[in-house]
Protein backbone atom coordinates (compact mmCIF):
# COMPACT_ATOMS: atom_id res chain seq x y z
CA UNK A 1 0.00 0.00 0.00
CA UNK A 2 1.17 3.26 -0.84
CA UNK A 3 1.08 5.99 1.45
CA UNK A 4 1.20 9.78 -0.23
CA UNK A 5 1.40 12.96 1.77
CA UNK A 6 0.69 16.29 -0.34
CA UNK A 7 1.63 19.70 0.41
CA UNK A 8 -0.41 22.07 -0.63
CA UNK A 9 -0.57 26.23 -0.44
CA UNK A 10 -3.16 27.19 2.60
CA UNK A 11 -5.28 29.02 0.30
CA UNK A 12 -5.66 26.22 -2.17
CA UNK A 13 -9.73 25.60 -2.46
CA UNK A 14 -11.06 22.88 -1.24
CA UNK A 15 -12.17 21.31 -4.95
CA UNK A 16 -9.03 21.71 -6.23
CA UNK A 17 -6.97 19.86 -3.13
CA UNK A 18 -9.55 17.29 -3.75
CA UNK A 19 -8.61 17.38 -7.70
CA UNK A 20 -5.15 16.53 -6.75
CA UNK A 21 -5.72 14.04 -4.48
CA UNK A 22 -8.00 12.41 -7.35
CA UNK A 23 -5.46 12.94 -10.03
CA UNK A 24 -2.66 11.65 -7.69
CA UNK A 25 -4.73 8.30 -7.00
CA UNK A 26 -5.87 8.19 -10.57
CA UNK A 27 -1.87 7.89 -11.63
CA UNK A 28 -1.42 5.54 -9.34
CA UNK A 29 -3.95 3.02 -10.53
CA UNK A 30 -2.94 3.44 -14.19
CA UNK A 31 0.53 3.07 -13.52
CA UNK A 32 2.00 0.70 -11.02
CA UNK A 33 -1.93 -0.57 -10.86
CA UNK A 34 -2.94 -0.15 -7.13
CA UNK A 35 -6.36 -1.02 -6.45
CA UNK A 36 -8.68 1.60 -6.45
CA UNK A 37 -9.91 1.44 -3.38
CA UNK A 38 -6.56 1.78 -1.63
CA UNK A 39 -6.04 5.31 -0.74
CA UNK A 40 -3.81 7.14 1.84
CA UNK A 41 -3.29 10.42 0.94
CA UNK A 42 -2.41 13.18 3.99
CA UNK A 43 -2.84 16.62 2.71
CA UNK A 44 -1.22 19.49 4.71
CA UNK A 45 -1.46 22.88 3.74
CA UNK A 46 1.55 25.82 4.24
CA UNK A 47 1.91 28.99 4.04
CA UNK A 48 3.83 31.17 1.56
CA UNK A 49 6.30 31.38 4.44
CA UNK A 50 6.84 28.46 5.49
CA UNK A 51 8.32 27.08 1.80
CA UNK A 52 10.85 28.13 -0.08
CA UNK A 53 11.68 27.13 -3.76
CA UNK A 54 13.35 28.55 -6.94
CA UNK A 55 10.22 29.50 -9.27
CA UNK A 56 13.05 29.10 -12.27
CA UNK A 57 14.92 25.84 -11.67
CA UNK A 58 16.13 23.95 -14.32
CA UNK A 59 14.57 26.68 -16.72
CA UNK A 60 10.79 25.65 -15.87
CA UNK A 61 8.79 28.33 -14.38
CA UNK A 62 6.48 27.61 -11.85
CA UNK A 63 3.88 29.70 -10.19
CA UNK A 64 3.72 30.49 -6.25
CA UNK A 65 1.27 27.91 -5.92
CA UNK A 66 3.96 24.52 -5.79
CA UNK A 67 2.50 21.30 -4.81
CA UNK A 68 4.64 19.13 -3.26
CA UNK A 69 4.07 15.05 -3.56
CA UNK A 70 5.53 12.58 -1.03
CA UNK A 71 5.24 8.98 -2.17
CA UNK A 72 6.61 5.88 0.16
CA UNK A 73 6.25 2.68 -1.83
CA UNK A 74 7.53 -0.74 -1.28
CA UNK A 75 10.56 -2.41 -3.27
CA UNK A 76 9.15 -4.08 -6.47
CA UNK A 77 8.13 -1.10 -8.58
CA UNK A 78 10.75 -0.28 -12.17
CA UNK A 79 12.23 2.74 -12.69
CA UNK A 80 9.89 2.27 -15.50
CA UNK A 81 6.92 2.11 -13.79
CA UNK A 82 8.18 4.84 -11.29
CA UNK A 83 8.62 7.49 -14.56
CA UNK A 84 5.24 6.73 -16.05
CA UNK A 85 3.74 7.40 -12.31
CA UNK A 86 5.44 11.18 -12.58
CA UNK A 87 4.50 11.65 -16.06
CA UNK A 88 0.93 10.75 -15.04
CA UNK A 89 0.80 12.33 -11.88
CA UNK A 90 1.97 15.83 -13.86
CA UNK A 91 -0.50 15.27 -16.31
CA UNK A 92 -3.59 14.65 -14.12
CA UNK A 93 -2.56 17.68 -12.33
CA UNK A 94 -1.96 19.88 -14.74
CA UNK A 95 -5.38 18.73 -16.65
CA UNK A 96 -7.32 18.05 -13.53
CA UNK A 97 -6.73 20.67 -10.81
CA UNK A 98 -4.84 23.44 -13.08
Amino acid sequence: MPFIRTNVPHHMPATTRQAVVQGIHDALVQSIGMPVDELFNMVASYQPEDFACSRTFNGVNRSADVVVVEITLRRGRSDAMKRALYELIARNLHTGAG
